[in-house]
């Protein structure tokens, strides 16, 4: 299934870069949706009244930050099959860590995984980005219960609110549609509503 999501992405990033990896733009765009989802999980711990809202921001934060990574790992020019073989070299290794710190969102350690991609990265870009999806896809069953099928919706939902964004070429150092989603874009909060309703049924 990550394939399908993997194809999708690189498409995505395709139509509006060349593929040329910069380290200031994949760092800057996976601390901006990382953060995204800080303030959405710090808002329903804070606000009495956070209601539905809230958890859906930090569902498109998941969604987000996998979408960024899987898009970092093709800028790398990281083939498919390169990405899956690191994906299961550190499942386990994610899954340890964060069954070791139960009270502690794995999303949390994404922070660490940035720190540790932008200053030393001695496990390499592609392991790097599988953490960080492996870790997206543990915080979707923490907190949400969902199992990796619906951690796929979450992405599905992500991906087609993006293709519905105008094309429009950036340079490879430059956020693409960045001001400008164009008239057709639709934002992916009522798909994201929808998968969190049906996973309290």
């Amino acid at each position: 299934m990550i394939c399908t999501y993997f194809e999708r992405v690189a498409g995505w990033n395709a139509a509006r870069y060349e593929q040329q990896f910069d380290m200031n733009l994949a760092v800057r765009l996976l601390t901006e949706e990382y953060q995204e989802w800080c303030k959405a999980y710090y808002g329903m711990q804070t606000q009495v009244d956070a209601g539905a809202a809230h958890a859906i921001e930090m569902l498109d934060g998941i969604g987000d930050v996998s979408f960024v990574a899987l898009g970092v790992a093709w800028k790398a020019g990281i083939d498919f099959e390169t990405f899956e073989a690191a994906l299961l070299r550190v499942q386990a290794d994610t899954y340890s860590a964060a069954c070791t710190m139960p009270q502690l969102h794995p999303m949390f350690l994404v922070a660490s995984v940035i720190d540790g991609f932008q200053y030393d990265n001695e496990i390499g870009i592609a392991d790097s980005m599988a953490m960080i999806i492996h870790l997206c896809a543990l915080e979707a069953k923490y907190h949400f219960s969902f199992g990796t099928d619906k951690y796929f919706e979450v992405l599905k939902a992500i991906c087609d609110s993006n293709d519905s964004k105008v094309v429009k070429r950036a340079a490879s150092n430059v956020k693409a549609n960045d001001g400008n989603k164009g008239d057709q874009y639709v934002p992916p909060t009522e798909a994201l509503r929808r998968l969190l309703l049906r996973g309290f049924n």
